[in-house]
């Protein structure tokens, strides 16, 4: 026998859909990299600079709950929305440890006599 080639042969199908597939893929690869795209830019854009110079009351605003600022009554909102915390009823107590029936409640009728156990080890 010979030895197998290094290189595994394909079938004429998986070529041609190989090579399809790279073309396909350079084709977009192509038109993505063609295309001239505007990217955001990450400065502030100049609508919002004049907001942004006349906010002098940071502080004050940090201050205040925003609850409070938009009218709501703080005391009142606490007593609607919170509750009470309900206490866990005590764990029940474990009996006792009952001790264990004595054997003659367990066997009915007369104890089994044991003898010794000799022909079993032998």
């Amino acid at each position: 026998m010979t030895a197998m080639s290094a290189q595994p042969t394909h079938s004429i199908s998986f070529r041609v859909g190989y090579s399809v597939g790279t073309f396909v893929s350079a084709c977009r690869r192509s038109l993505k990299d063609g295309a001239t795209r505007e990217l955001p830019s990450t400065g502030i854009p100049s609508a919002c600079l004049p907001m942004l110079s006349t906010r002098n009351d940071w502080d004050e605003l940090s201050k205040t709950p925003t609850l409070a600022r938009r009218g709501v009554d703080l005391n009142r909102w606490y007593e609607e929305n919170t509750k009470e915390a309900k206490l866990d009823k005590p764990k029940r107590k474990r009996s006792s440890v009952r001790k264990a029936a004595p054997a003659s409640t367990l066997f009915v009728g007369p104890l089994p006599k044991f003898g010794p156990l000799d022909e079993l080890i032998a």
